[in-house]
C-alpha cells in the first residue's frame, strides 16, 4: 500500500494571505464608498466646477481608467515574477510504502524534492516579455488618460 502527500507552499499561502488582507480591507472599502447626505450633494452641485477640477474628477472616477490602472499593476506583478531566479516554488513529495516480507514487515519512506530551473536564456526572455507587456499597458493607460481629459475639455 502506497500513501502519497504533496505539499506546494505557494497556492495555499496566497489564499491565506488574501483572506487575511481581504478581511482587513472590507471596512476600509465600505468607508470609502459611504453615502453622502442630500445637503452635501446639493451644496457640491451648487458650486461651479473649474476645468481642472472637472478633469481631475473625470480621471479619478472613470471605470475604463480604473481597469487600465489595474492592468498596469498586474503587469508589474508579472514582471516581478519573471525576474525571479527560478520560475516556480520547490515541490516536496513524501511517500510511504508498506512491504510485507516473509520474516518481517518493513516500511519504506520516499522523500523527493524537485525544483524547476530556467534553461538557455528563458529567464531573460521572460523578463524582456514582461517588460514589453508592462510598457504596452502603461502606454494604453496614458492614452486613455489623455482621451478622457480631452473629452472632458470638449464637454
Amino acid at each position: 500500500m502506497k500513501e502519497s502527500f504533496y505539499c506546494r507552499p505557494g497556492p495555499w499561502c496566497l489564499w491565506l494571505v488574501w483572506i487575511l488582507f481581504a478581511g482587513a480591507a472590507i471596512p476600509a472599502l465600505s468607508a470609502e464608498n459611504s453615502s453622502v447626505s442630500l445637503r452635501d450633494h446639493q451644496a457640491r452641485l451648487a458650486r461651479p466646477l473649474s476645468l481642472e477640477a472637472a478633469i481631475e474628477e473625470a480621471l479619478s472616477n472613470n471605470p475604463a481608467l480604473r481597469t487600465a490602472r489595474a492592468r498596469v499593476d498586474e503587469r508589474r506583478g508579472q514582471r516581478r515574477h519573471a525576474g525571479r531566479l527560478v520560475p516556480s516554488n520547490p515541490r516536496l513529495e513524501v511517500a510511504r510504502l508498506n512491504r510485507d516480507g516473509p520474516v518481517e514487515d518493513t516500511d519504506d519512506l520516499d522523500l523527493r524534492i524537485s525544483q524547476e530551473l530556467w534553461i538557455g536564456g528563458q529567464g531573460g526572455l521572460a523578463q524582456a516579455s514582461a517588460d514589453a507587456r508592462l510598457q504596452a499597458a502603461q502606454a494604453a493607460l496614458q492614452y486613455l488618460e489623455m482621451a478622457v481629459a480631452a473629452r472632458t475639455r470638449q464637454a
